[in-house]
């Protein structure tokens, strides 16, 4: 193990060099002697001893005190002081320095063998924390710099999100404008988080006809996003197959593509979906379910609101079995009603005493404002949930999509 050097700061030569022969003795290196002041700066700062021995008063009458601060100070080496002042007052001052150590002259060789090793066992476990701090801030410095880069990354997944929804809803019939349309559509997409799980669509599928599709992946995370992602690309893809006309077989062969992909992983992996077309030639709609929270149809000559879908048959979610085959169902619409559709964040939310705000208070709030147009259905209704919820974030992303039905045939 390497030795210990010691810095003896000493006015008279005669103590110093006693002090001298037994550090030595002692098995220490002893870096030299300095008799006043500047000199035991100069001396402290070329030998970066492990340790001072500082006396209190030095040539001058100048105060060891106050050069045993400066040189802790400017270059971090600690003193011991070797002294014949014990005075109360002499004390306080020098506890202010936090000194390592304090001798009485005279002392014994056990007294000093002990004040050094106590103090270089001090020194010791100090360098260990300043070395452990300068680790915390280069660890911490990384980790900042590291979710930077992800916050950056997660705000142009966002965006990229964002740029997934439809900015423009197509127009029914083709060629007519947006006054002029059959059905017009009115959403609102409000995230948890920077990127979410929800997902929705609208398309044409012919001249009279559109196509609603709305998923929920589970979670709201990255693996959620790519999720969404993916059943994004596989809309487009089978949306421009024939069988976009069927709701169940798109659903169907969506299905396939995810199962396939998620029995690859260990996690449970599943999202719910509804597809519905609305067709104003026929003045029906056709739809699949996939697990998803039935859609409501709201009747404006009945004053009611209902779930287009009443009873349990549904699908299973998507990817969590590869041979099913989702049926499509059909109903009649009828102009001046319209279509709501949701993800489940908008009523899975809890009041301060953990009641959930549910699917049937959801409901009887729609059926209370089935007389208003969907864009004020949905501003009030987001209102009442979050008074429901005395002003607490939603927990899960929001999504809701309406449909007006101005006119069919």
């Amino acid at each position: 193990m390497a030795k210990a050097h010691i810095l003896i700061i000493e006015d008279e030569i005669l103590v110093a060099r006693e002090l001298e022969a037994r550090l030595k003795g002692m098995g220490y290196e002893v870096d030299g002697i300095a008799n006043c002041a500047e000199k035991a700066l100069q001396m402290v700062a070329e030998k970066r001893p492990d340790l001072v021995l500082m006396d209190i008063v030095l040539k001058g009458d100048v105060d060891g005190i106050a050069v045993a601060k400066e040189i802790r100070a400017r270059l971090d080496v600690p003193s011991i002081y070797v002294t014949a002042y014990c005075d109360e007052n002499t004390l306080e001052r020098a506890k202010e320095t936090e000194p390592y150590g304090y001798l009485i002259k005279p002392f014994s060789e056990s007294e000093l063998r002990a004040t050094l090793e106590m103090a270089l066992h001090k020194r010791e476990m100090d360098r260990r924390l300043q070395q452990a701090y300068k680790d915390l801030q280069v660890v911490t410095r990384e980790l900042r710099l590291k979710n930077e880069d992800l916050e950056m990354e997660l705000r142009i997944a966002h965006e990229m999100q964002i740029g997934m929804l439809p900015s423009r809803f197509p127009c029914i019939p083709r060629g007519a404008s947006l006054t002029e349309s059959a059905l017009h559509f009115e959403s609102v997409y409000t995230p948890s988080g920077q990127i979410s799980g929800d997902f929705f669509d609208v398309m044409r599928v012919s001249d009279t006809a559109a196509g609603v599709f709305i998923c929920d992946v589970m979670g709201h995370n990255v693996s959620a996003a790519l999720v969404t992602a993916m059943i994004r690309a596989l809309v487009e893809e089978f949306s421009v197959r024939a069988d976009v006309t069927d709701p169940g077989a798109l659903l169907t062969n969506i299905n396939k593509v995810l199962a396939r992909v998620f029995e690859q992983n260990e996690a449970v992996v599943f999202a719910t979906a509804f597809y519905l077309i609305a067709d104003v030639a026929t003045s029906a709609i056709s739809y699949a379910n996939a697990a998803h929270p039935s859609p409501l149809y709201l009747s404006r000559k009945l004053g009611d609101a209902t779930p287009i879908q009443a009873d349990s048959k549904q699908g299973p979610a998507l990817g969590l079995f590869k041979d099913i085959t989702y049926e499509s169902r059909t109903r009649p619409m009828a102009a001046g009603d319209s279509v709501m559709l949701f993800t489940d964040g908008i009523f899975e939310v809890e009041d301060p005493g953990d009641e959930q705000y549910s699917e049937n208070r959801l409901v009887k709030a729609v059926r209370e404002r089935v007389q208003l147009p969907n864009s004020k259905i949905f501003s009030e209704l987001l209102r009442d949930v979050q008074n429901f919820a005395a002003g607490r974030e939603f927990p899960d992303d929001v999504c809701l999509v309406g449909m007006e039905v101005k006119r069919c045939g």
